[in-house]
């Protein structure tokens, strides 16, 4: 027969055994939901993580292109600008060599030649420099002659109409100065 003791311990046991079984389960439902948090957290995590590097990543390239386009306008501009002290300077420079040119010999016989196939018609007025108009003055009878030394060398033309034919060195090389650009950019 079951004593008394023999009942409480097996009643105990019992007991035990049913708190231990219960606490066993609500530790693997513990578990299991701190499991699940910790994967969700870490999901999360890892979203985050992944949408500011890409975030990132997305700006330094927004930034390196901004960059790379800077340097190359930079570039653009500074080339435009080095052509064009290039072209200023070229033209600076051929003033110079024409005015130089207009104390030659060769000059002299340009502007005759250039005089007489324009003056075969004598009903113009002829404008040009002071200096030009010694060295062409014994063929200039019975023209009308003006004076305007802010040309280089050459003359104008100007008929009683107000029409002009520019038959300077200034106009010529202004005239030129498109192709000349051409010319010299295109060995550049």
């Amino acid at each position: 027969m079951v004593t008394i003791e023999e009942k409480i311990r097996l009643f105990t046991e019992l007991v035990y055994q049913k708190i231990e079984k219960e606490n066993k389960e609500e530790i693997e439902r513990f578990n299991e939901r701190f499991k699940n948090l910790i994967e969700e957290k870490k999901r999360e995590f890892e979203e985050e993580f992944n949408r500011v590097r890409d975030e990132r990543i997305k700006k330094a390239n927004e930034e390196a292109q901004r960059i790379v386009s800077k340097a190359k306008y930079e570039e653009k501009r500074i080339l435009l600008k080095k052509r064009d002290e290039v072209f200023n300077k070229f033209f600076e420079d051929l003033k110079i060599k024409l005015e130089e040119y207009t104390k030659s010999n060769q000059y002299k016989d340009w502007l005759l030649d250039s005089l007489k196939k324009a003056l075969e018609n004598k009903n113009f007025k002829l404008i040009l420099t002071n200096k030009d108009f010694e060295l062409l003055k014994p063929y200039l009878n019975g023209f009308k002659v003006e004076f305007d030394d802010s040309l280089i060398g050459g003359f104008i033309l100007e008929d009683e109409n107000r029409i002009r034919i520019d038959h300077s060195l200034k106009a010529l090389m202004e005239d030129k100065k498109e192709k000349i650009g051409q010319i010299l950019f295109s060995n550049l």
